[in-house]
């Protein structure tokens, strides 16, 4: 998500097109993404499924998560931009957060 607090700390171009462009791949993947999200779901609020499953669907997660960033290097790469603004914004964003773990479950 693209917003205004995060325009208000970007210290470059480069580092704003380098979150839009992990968010491009949030939406290759989003069928992906649902699919772990609902099978954690139905395991947690239902007990559908067994702990393999639900162990499974967060590697999913963090396997997209992984995809998504990669996509953003390669993506910024093509666009003759430095990937390196991305991860100095994402390095100083995660210290300025006291909730630097994410939960890719939500």
């Amino acid at each position: 998500m693209l917003s205004t607090v995060l325009i208000r700390r970007a210290v470059s171009d480069d580092e704003i097109l380098g979150h839009v462009a992990p968010e491009l791949g949030y939406d290759l993947y989003w069928r992906r993404t649902a699919q772990a999200r609902r099978a954690l779901e139905l395991y947690r609020t239902q007990g559908v499924g067994t702990p393999l499953g639900q162990k499974q669907a967060l590697e999913e997660l963090a396997r997209i998560e992984f995809e998504c960033d990669a996509f953003s290097a390669v993506t910024l790469a093509s666009l003759g931009r430095h990937p390196l603004f991305f991860g100095h914004y994402l390095e100083a964003t995660e210290r300025s957060s006291e909730a630097a773990i994410y939960d890719f479950s939500r």
